[in-house]
C-alpha cells in the first residue's frame, strides 16, 4: 500500500501469517497489522447500545476495518482501509456487517459491487466509498452539517486492540466506544486542517489498530451525526496515543459523497430516519415506558415499509408489548405479549405500514412488562420512514 497507518486494519490471511493493509512508515519502516483477534478501542468501555450504521469491514473472514452506513447501499470508510500490502483491494475480496455489536456474528453481511476511492488520496485526503451489494435494514447515519469546532465532544467507536501497542493484545468480540473530544490542528502532525479533524487521545484512551475507518459521532437531537473517520496517529508513532488521533472531516466531503453515490445517501439535514441511543429502564408489571426520536426536514410521508429496529433486553419476552406511537397519537402495535415465549431479549427489525402518517414530529417506542417477576431495559431504537 502506500502510507504509515498507525490506525489500521487486521486481516489474518492462509497459514497462519498475519498481514496489514500494506503500510510503508514515513522513514520507510514496514509496518504489519495486527492479528485479527484484536478487537476494541483502547480505554473507553463496551458500547452501551446497538449502532445500526456502525460496520465491520471483513477481509479474508475477519474483522479488517470500521466503517459508517450512508444509506441502504452505501458506506463510508477510510481509503487505506480498502488496501492489503499487494495492492488496492477488490470489491469481492471485502463485505461488510451491520447491526451487530460482535465483529464476527449476528446483523446483516453484505458483499460489496464498488469501491470509490478519493482521486487524491494518498496520506491525506484518506476517504472511500462501498457500495453495498445488499440493502441494510438498519437506520443509517447522517452527516453532520457543519465540520465540529475544536472542544466539541466526539464519541468513537471501533473493534481495534485495548491496549497501545502494535501487537499487544487478544482483545474481545465486542465493539467498544469512547468518549472524547476534538481539539486544535495544531495537536497533530502532518493533517491537513481542511479536511481533517484532530482528535484527542493518550495511550490509555485512543483509538487503535484495527479502528481505521469506523467513525466520529457528535450528538444530534436524541441521536448521532457522523463528523469523522479514523485515519492516523498524530505523531507518526507506532504506538497509538501518544500524538492523538488524525481523522478525516467526512463534513468535508459531503458533497464528493453525494456526486458519487448519486445523492443516494442520508443528506445532513432534512432526513426522513433517526436513532436514539439512550437508555431507558423498564418496571417490572408496570407503567409503559417510551423513548422518542424527532423527525424533522422530512419531506415526504412515512411509506408502508417503514423499518423500526429495536435492542432490548429482558429475561422473559414474552412478558413485553411494544408499539410504535406516530406523532397524531395513531398506535402501531409491533410485537404482543406471550406467556410461551421465554426466550430473552428482543433483538430485530419490524416493517410497518406507515403510509398514513406524515413523517415530520416525535414518535415513540412504547414498551410496557406485562408479567411479574423480571425487570428490562431499552437499549436502542431507530426509526427509517
Amino acid at each position: 500500500m502506500r502510507k504509515l497507518r498507525t490506525l489500521l486494519a487486521a486481516v489474518t490471511v492462509a497459514a497462519g501469517a498475519v498481514l496489514g493493509v500494506g503500510l510503508l512508515g514515513t522513514a520507510g519502516n514496514a509496518i504489519p497489522a495486527p492479528d485479527s483477534n484484536h478487537a476494541n478501542i483502547v480505554g473507553g468501555g463496551s458500547a452501551t447500545t446497538t449502532y445500526s450504521f456502525m460496520g465491520s469491514i471483513q477481509v479474508g473472514g475477519g474483522h479488517y476495518c470500521g466503517a459508517s452506513l450512508l444509506s441502504s447501499q452505501w458506506a463510508v470508510t477510510a481509503a487505506h482501509c480498502t488496501y492489503s500490502q499487494s495492492g488496492p483491494l477488490s470489491p469481492s475480496q471485502v463485505s461488510v456487517r451491520f447491526g451487530s455489536n460482535s465483529r464476527s456474528s449476528g446483523g446483516q453481511l453484505s458483499g460489496v459491487s464498488q469501491i470509490i476511492r478519493h482521486p487524491s488520496y494518498q496520506t491525506q485526503y484518506d476517504i472511500a466509498l462501498l457500495k453495498l451489494s445488499s440493502s441494510i435494514s438498519g437506520a443509517p447515519i447522517t452527516i453532520a452539517s457543519a465540520s465540529p469546532a475544536a472542544n466539541t465532544n466526539v464519541r468513537l467507536l471501533g473493534w481495534g486492540q485495548t491496549c497501545p501497542q502494535r501487537g499487544c493484545d487478544q482483545g474481545p468480540d465486542g465493539l467498544k466506544q469512547l468518549d472524547t473530544r476534538i481539539i486544535s490542528d495544531s495537536s497533530c502532525q502532518g493533517m491537513n486542517t481542511g479536511n481533517e479533524l484532530c482528535v484527542y487521545g493518550t495511550t490509555t484512551n485512543t483509538a487503535c489498530y484495527g479502528d481505521s475507518g469506523g467513525p466520529a459521532l457528535v450528538s444530534s437531537g436524541s441521536g448521532w451525526a457522523l463528523v469523522g473517520a479514523t485515519s492516523r496517529s498524530g505523531d507518526n508513532n507506532t504506538t497509538c496515543g501518544t500524538g492523538n488521533a488524525i481523522y478525516t472531516d467526512v463534513t468535508a466531503f459531503a458533497s464528493w459523497i453525494s456526486q458519487n453515490t448519486g445523492g443516494t445517501t442520508t443528506p445532513p439535514s432534512g432526513t426522513c430516519s433517526g436513532n436514539n441511543g439512550q437508555a431507558v429502564s423498564i418496571p417490572d408489571a408496570g407503567a409503559a415506558v417510551t423513548s422518542s426520536i424527532t423527525i424533522s426536514g422530512c419531506s415526504r410521508a412515512a411509506s408502508s415499509t417503514s423499518k423500526v429496529t429495536v435492542d432490548i433486553t429482558h429475561s422473559y419476552r414474552g412478558d413485553l408489548v411494544v408499539d410504535l406511537v406516530a406523532p397524531d397519537g395513531s398506535t402501531y402495535r409491533l410485537k404482543a405479549s406471550n406467556s410461551n415465549d421465554s426466550a430473552a431479549d428482543v433483538k430485530t427489525t419490524y416493517t410497518a405500514n406507515l403510509s398514513g402518517e406524515a413523517g415530520n414530529g416525535t414518535w415513540k417506542l412504547r414498551v410496557q412488562d406485562v408479567a411479574s417477576y423480571d425487570t428490562g431495559r431499552i437499549n436502542s431504537w431507530s426509526l427509517v420512514l
